[in-house]
């Protein structure tokens, strides 16, 4: 594992002070790139130096799988509650799908709760509603009473970038990292931004995370693909190297493709994926 920097550290001694005077449950907040999972996985092995038990709860495989290979790299086999993986309830470090859990658990009675006295959700202003409250404080389903996690003693710390949405489930909040301590550790870069046309945005519906639906995001964005190349083309005459964030994956690897048949030298990177250009055509590196 890298070396904690000066904000984890600093972080990490918040959470712990928050945790002893009962500020729980607790939204760790911090802006995209400040080593979050990094303090996630500290959390988790103190847990376990401690003799307690650990759940980090995530909503998508890849952030599960990242999770996965965080431990392996600190020498850590977590349990992995997700369909893709196979139960092992022994080990005291449970790393589960949010969806999974509350489908086998809370839904079906087919899976015990996996025992904690540190529950951590990561990207948590994607989980705040209905199953996320049933997991953390309990609900009623086939007549009988699931009891949550913040019933049953354990300390919940909720990690997020976007600290929307969930007063519903944390009382209290401290922020990880500034934008200038990421900056002056070098996790984050001054750059200049730029963008062309706004998109249209009218008429397109929000989901329940009060954000855009990709699909229709995607249709929008590439009517105006003409103004990003002219403006790109205008902006950076050099054709220095440049990072364009598109709004979901498919969206990224079209915009690729768009800037591959114009000549330009490019790449597509998302999760899972790098594809760059090779006989004519972008292909898996």
């Amino acid at each position: 594992l890298p070396p904690l920097k000066p904000h984890q550290l600093s972080g990490l001694g918040k959470i712990r002070q928050a945790r002893r005077e009962g500020r729980v449950p607790l939204l760790v907040v911090a802006p995209c790139g400040g080593g979050k999972s990094r303090v996630i996985t500290e959390l988790a092995m103190d847990e376990t130096r401690r003799g307690g038990r650990t759940v980090i709860k995530v909503h998508r495989k890849m952030l599960l799988d990242q999770l996965v290979g965080n431990f392996a790299a600190a020498g850590i086999t977590p349990g992995v509650i997700s369909p893709d993986y196979t139960p092992e309830p022994l080990h005291k470090i449970q790393i589960v799908s949010a969806q999974t859990v509350y489908s086998r658990a809370v839904l079906r009675s087919t899976l015990d709760m996996p025992e904690a006295q540190l529950v951590i959700t990561d990207e948590a202003h994607q989980q705040s509603g209905t199953r996320e409250r049933a997991i953390i404080f309990g609900s009623f389903q086939n007549n009988t009473v699931q009891v949550g996690y913040a019933n049953s003693g354990a300390d919940v710390i909720g990690f997020t970038a976007t600290p929307l949405r969930n007063g519903r489930i944390y009382k209290h909040i401290i922020e990880l990292a500034s934008y200038s301590e990421l900056r002056a550790c070098g996790m984050h870069q001054l750059i200049a931004t730029v963008g062309p046309t706004e998109i249209d945005t009218q008429g397109l519906a929000l989901n329940r995370a009060m954000e855009y639906s990709e699909k229709k995001l995607e249709e929008r964005v590439q009517i105006i693909f003409g103004d990003v190349y002219s403006h790109w083309q205008v902006l950076n005459p050099m054709q220095l190297p440049t990072i364009l964030f598109a709004p979901s994956v498919p969206s990224s690897r079209w915009f690729a493709n768009q800037f591959f048949q114009r000549g330009v030298p490019v790449a597509h990177l998302d999760g899972t994926h790098c594809l760059i250009p090779e006989g004519g055509e972008l292909k898996e590196y």
